[in-house]
């Protein structure tokens, strides 16, 4: 917009986030080897940010036992690309064989309308009656 002739003082409410790694599945291959994106999904979930495997009480509290990675086995996209995922049939496969990763800025804010995202964009009029 910038190279519109006549405006100027443009600004807009879209700001540049965090980096965050986007897992795109491959469906086709992913089905290919008897994965649902869910399965896929919730087992990168699980090894990244734990899933509680059972409870345990001592002490006389509840305790949660959760497994994940250790923490500090995930430094780079591609300890991640080696994530195994597993079917209920014994086969094994790193999640880079069907999905692809990538390190893009998300968001900074998300601003909806009606439960859309939108994005605003102001301008001011120059040399134009």
């Amino acid at each position: 917009m910038q190279n519109v002739k006549g405006l100027k003082d443009i600004s807009t409410n879209f700001e540049r986030g965090n980096p965050e790694l986007r897992i795109v599945i491959d469906k086709l291959k992913a089905s290919s080897f008897g994965f649902t994106t869910y399965q896929v999904a919730s087992t990168v979930s699980a090894a990244i940010q734990g899933k509680t495997a059972s409870r345990m009480y001592r002490l006389g509290k509840e305790l949660d036992m959760v497994v994940s990675l250790p923490e500090g086995d995930i430094v780079d996209i591609d300890t991640i690309k080696n994530i195994p995922i597993s079917n209920m049939m014994g086969l094994t496969v790193s999640l880079g064989d069907i999905a692809s990763l990538e390190v893009s800025k998300g968001p900074g804010n998300i601003t909806r309308e009606n439960q859309k995202r939108i994005v605003t964009i102001d301008a001011n009029l120059a040399g134009r009656d």
